[in-house]
């Protein structure tokens, strides 16, 4: 994913008080960028006006955000706390377990919803979203302290949902983005084996 210079991403307003430092997406009409900023627990996102700098959509509990190839629709990956107390006094001390994921589905300017499919993962939290090329997959990636990988998900259709068993895991935890090829049969990561020191 490309990074923001710090002095590109004090052109952007604030998501939640924190400078968006990672670009997602960019829609195909130039007017507007989907950024993400680092925020504890989870990442926040969100749609900026690429002149103004201006936050035009600030999607509620948002990790992750991505448009449509024919822009006009978007994916979120979105969070929701699924423990047994109300309101958790410390986000940070929250089990795993009790944080559930979405993968919504929703119309492109308009924000109306369309379809929203639950996602899950054995361990870890979610981060980005790609969509192939054409509209009909999406691989999510997931980060967990020594490990990373994505799941799959069909989109764009009457409803979405996640494939059972269709994904990919591998250690370390540091790899890019997924992105699928042209034909969309494929999905590509990068990854940082280790570093070589020399003495």
């Amino acid at each position: 994913m490309e990074q923001l210079l710090e002095s590109e991403s004090r052109r952007y307003a604030k998501i939640r008080g924190q400078r968006p430092g990672t670009v997602l997406g960019r829609h195909a009409d130039g007017r507007h960028i989907a950024l993400q900023a680092l925020d504890v627990p989870l990442d926040r996102a969100g749609a900026w006006n690429v002149q103004s700098g201006k936050l035009v959509w600030e999607p509620k509990n948002t990790v992750a955000l991505a448009w449509m190839p024919n822009g006009d629709q978007v994916l979120a990956v979105t969070h929701r706390y699924e423990g047994s107390a109300k309101h958790p006094r410390d986000f940070l001390k929250v089990r795993q377990s009790e944080i559930g994921y979405e993968l919504k589905r929703l119309t492109w300017p308009g924000l109306q919803p369309i379809t929203s499919c639950s996602l899950s993962l054995d361990s870890g939290w979610f981060s980005s979203v790609a969509v192939s090329p054409a509209g009909d997959r999406a691989a999510i990636r997931w980060i967990e302290q020594d490990a990373a990988g994505f799941v799959i998900a069909e989109v764009g259709g009457l409803t979405d949902v996640q494939l059972a068993g269709v994904g990919y895991r591998t250690m370390p935890n540091n790899i890019s983005e997924p992105v699928f090829s042209p034909n969309g049969g494929h999905v590509v990561i990068a990854w940082q084996v280790g570093l070589v020191e020399s003495g």
